[in-house]
């Protein structure tokens, strides 16, 4: 057809010369470099290259070896933000799940790209390209030779094979990284926040020892000395006893955890008694008209170091004894004042005295107090003293788990240096007994004594603070800090 308009003539003519001088886009692509190119059509598998390296480099260094809180967030050593061991799990999964993402698409990208080159040079049908498509692998008309029917495109099915073979490894890197991290339980103490612990509790009763009677007296007081001694032990209407001072002292340490370190303290309030300048039951109608220096038997004043004690994992290992420590441990019934202890010693299920135990009396106005002293050598376990700094005091943790003494020394538990001072005025504490085979008495008893001191004179401390805690204002009631193991899970990457 011939155009009449030379205006549309003139038209045609401009397009066509726009036609041939202009270059193909594809021709443009062809001449830009190679590297440009590849770093184009392939920048989602650089991508993720660098991301796994990266991911796995901050991995082994960012965690290998670091502990975590397992819940909340920890604030140790002075520190203002520390992550917990969740916060850190969180935050390896959603890098996962971005690494997911990153090689998902790069496996679609390649998947799409290695359809068109096995369409151009594989002749590829419909039916293997829905396998490619869909199942991201290559069917089995392009793995299989080459038959003289269809075109060969023997390297272009190669690299579209390895291509969708290899692309799939990396779908595993999420599984194997996330495990290669196990997480190891440990033990640590978190300086801050402390806690205060009161170390005197409301009191059941008037304070007064109350030891039951019957046919059988070592039966009832030691089967209720070990722990069980009590203040004024008074049945209620419904049948129920209190829970006296000694077994809720133990019990308030036992609810501490494991390895809860106490600061050492001195409980500095009480009445002086006048005869011997200790502290003494306050209440006038006390039947216990001896002293009570139980009262510093379980924590002395010391000064606890803040600086030696760091993030520690574990407590240490006992690993010195001291030795040619002599205890006095007591055993108390109440007689008749017509009686005398000697006398009803003489009958009792003790009888005889091993060597080297010795009957005391006390006389009450209406009772006689019988007490059984026994002079023992013990052995004292220590461990080793945790000292970061030359110029600063060593913290030394005792194996009792719950005491922190500071010295530039290794010595025993404080409450075996209080003992031994004290033993010459000790008088009316009951020793936790915990034998029990009344045959075999003879050769037990000292060994019973020795094991029981401990149990016995933190009683007595316990009774101590309690009976004190009654007359004392609440800001000048005996209390100390304490410091809590908390539960931290520390992280190994292996390669």
């Amino acid at each position: 057809m011939e155009l009449k308009d030379l205006s549309q003539q003139k038209l045609l003519a401009t397009a066509t010369q726009t036609q041939v001088t202009a270059r193909h886009t594809c021709h443009q692509s062809v001449e830009k470099p190679l590297w440009l190119r590849l770093v184009k059509e392939w920048h989602l598998l650089l991508l993720y290259l660098i991301f796994s390296v990266a991911f796995a480099f901050s991995m082994w260094r960012g965690l290998d070896g670091q502990s975590f809180a397992v819940s909340g967030n920890a604030r140790l050593s002075g520190s203002s933000f520390r992550l917990s061991q969740p916060d850190v799990v969180t935050i390896i999964s959603a890098c996962l799940v971005v690494g997911r993402a990153v090689a998902a698409s790069w496996q679609a990208l390649a998947a799409w790209r290695c359809l068109f080159i096995l369409f151009e040079k594989a002749g590829l049908s419909l039916a293997d390209a829905d396998v490619v498509g869909s199942m991201k692998l290559p069917p089995w008309s392009v793995v299989r030779p080459p038959s003289s029917s269809r075109p060969s495109g023997s390297a272009a099915r190669l690299i579209a094979v390895l291509s969708l073979l290899l692309a799939w490894p990396a779908q595993l890197a999420s599984p194997l990284a996330s495990g290669s991290i196990s997480w190891v339980p440990i033990k640590a103490y978190n300086i801050r926040p402390e806690k205060t612990i009161a170390l005197g509790f409301v009191l059941w009763g008037s304070p007064e020892w109350n030891f039951l009677g019957g046919p059988n007296i070592r039966e009832a007081i030691v089967r209720l000395g070990a722990g069980l001694t009590s203040l004024k032990q008074t049945r209620f209407a419904n049948g129920t006893f209190p829970v006296g001072p000694a077994r809720r002292m133990g019990n308030y340490f036992s609810s501490l955890a494991n390895g809860t370190i106490i600061e050492n303290t001195t409980i500095l309030a009480g009445i002086v008694y006048p005869e011997t300048k200790y502290l003494r039951y306050a209440q006038p109608e006390t039947t216990l008209t001896g002293t009570a220096v139980g009262a510093t038997a379980l924590l002395r004043d010391t000064e606890f170091n803040h600086t030696a004690l760091k993030l520690l994992t574990a407590l240490p290992e006992p690993t010195a004894l001291s030795h040619a420590i002599k205890y006095a441990a007591t055993y108390l019934f109440s007689v008749n004042p017509s009686l005398a202890c000697d006398a009803l010693w003489d009958t009792s299920e003790f009888s005889p005295l091993p060597s080297g135990i010795h009957v005391v009396e006390s006389v009450r106005p209406d009772r006689r107090d019988c007490m059984v002293v026994a002079k023992l050598q013990v052995s004292a376990g220590v461990t080793h003293c945790n000292q970061t700094d030359p110029m600063l005091e060593p913290t030394c943790i005792l194996d009792s788990n719950i005491i922190v003494s500071a010295s530039r020394e290794v010595r025993p538990d404080p409450l075996t240096d209080m003992l031994l001072a004290m033993m010459p005025e000790v008088h009316t504490t009951v020793a936790s007994l915990r034998m029990f085979d009344t045959t075999q008495h003879k050769g037990n008893l000292s060994r019973v004594l020795r094991e029981s001191l401990v149990q016995t004179y933190q009683a007595a401390w316990s009774a101590m603070s309690e009976v004190m805690s009654q007359s004392i204002p609440p800001e000048q009631k005996p209390q100390t800090r304490a410091w809590e193991p908390e539960q931290f899970l520390e992280a190994r990457v292996s390669a």
